[in-house]
């Protein structure tokens, strides 16, 4: 049982099932509700979707292990790789296959029971995704980073796009500006999210560079070089810092301290300090310490939807 919670990641699959739970409880429902406008989605459809998107992360988690067992034979030891030893392959893919074709089918189902038939694409096109991610873009040049980063934020699309009553509010004259705050939120929301993810992904491939060369893997520290990729985590860093001063701004304003110095110490002190010591690193044992960092980052970031909500401040 250790062996397949370490192999689906349930630390990050906790993580996927607070956020998707705290934007809709804490963010979503309650300026719906404020507006006297009731969510489609019911609370056992709701955990529904939770479980769809936390099968689906799995089932991702498990073909990329699948398809990177040469390169994990080169940056790790053989105790931590899991499929193969404690897990056997053929095991690894009945696995992935039921874990994915159990997230479509509540897709479909959710799709039915809202009578919105096209949005059951979704599910499925984020699994076509991870195949072929692990497969294939994961070593191309920038493709596979850019992908994982847009697979980060895969949660908060579903969630939009599972609930219906976002949509009416967009389409009605009378609401349409609260539908349009909450998209404008939650993609402010998404692109930070995505940048962090994206600095993330330049991180792992620098820590699997012995392994990607030796699968002759066209990642942006291999055909770039370390220090340009190093910039590039740089560049992205500068900006999800200066999109959080758009957000640090208005909490002054508004004289909420809490979550400003919430962001301030949680996120963006976490995040210089990973720009500075990327510098500094070049052996495998310290690009862990500094993806572990990127780690505390997100949990922080899903968390400060709670500060957030808890700590709004006032004119």
């Amino acid at each position: 049982m250790i062996p397949f919670l370490k192999l689906i990641r349930l630390p990050n699959l906790i993580m996927i099932a607070l956020l998707q739970f705290f934007l809709r409880t804490y963010f979503v429902q309650p300026i719906m509700n404020s507006f006297s406008i009731n969510l489609v989605l019911t609370d056992m459809q709701f955990y529904l979707l939770m479980l769809m998107t936390s099968l689906i992360a799995a089932a991702g988690y498990i073909i990329n292990d699948y398809f990177d067992l040469k390169i994990d034979y080169v940056n790790r030891s053989e105790n931590e790789i899991i499929i193969g030893n404690s897990i056997k392959r053929r095991v690894a893919m009945f696995l992935h296959v039921v874990l994915s074709g159990i997230g479509v089918l509540i897709g479909c189902y959710l799709a039915y029971a809202l009578h919105i038939w096209v949005i059951a694409l979704a599910p499925l096109l984020v699994v076509g995704l991870l195949w072929f991610y692990s497969t294939d873009y994961k070593r191309q040049f920038l493709i596979g980073n850019l992908v994982l980063a847009f697979l980060s934020i895969f949660p908060i699309l579903i969630l939009i796009l599972f609930e219906p009553s976002i949509f009416q509010a967009y389409y009605s004259i009378e609401y349409r500006q609260v539908a349009i705050l909450i998209f404008k939120v939650l993609l402010y929301y998404s692109f930070i999210a995505f940048g962090i993810s994206l600095v993330y992904a330049i991180l792992k491939d620098l820590h699997d560079l012995p392994g990607d060369e030796a699968v002759k893997a066209k990642t942006l520290p291999i055909l770039a070089g370390e220090t340009t990729a190093k910039l590039t985590i740089t560049f992205i860093s500068v900006a999800v810092i200066f999109a959080l001063f758009y957000i640090q701004n208005m909490q002054y304003l508004n004289n909420a301290y809490i979550p400003l110095m919430y962001i301030i110490f949680a996120i963006e002190v976490p995040l210089l300090f990973v720009n500075v010591m990327v510098y500094f690193a070049d052996q495998t044992k310290k690009y862990s310490l500094l993806i572990k960092f990127m780690y505390a980052i997100m949990f922080f970031g899903v968390f400060s939807i709670l500060i957030l909500n808890y700590f709004p401040g006032s004119n």
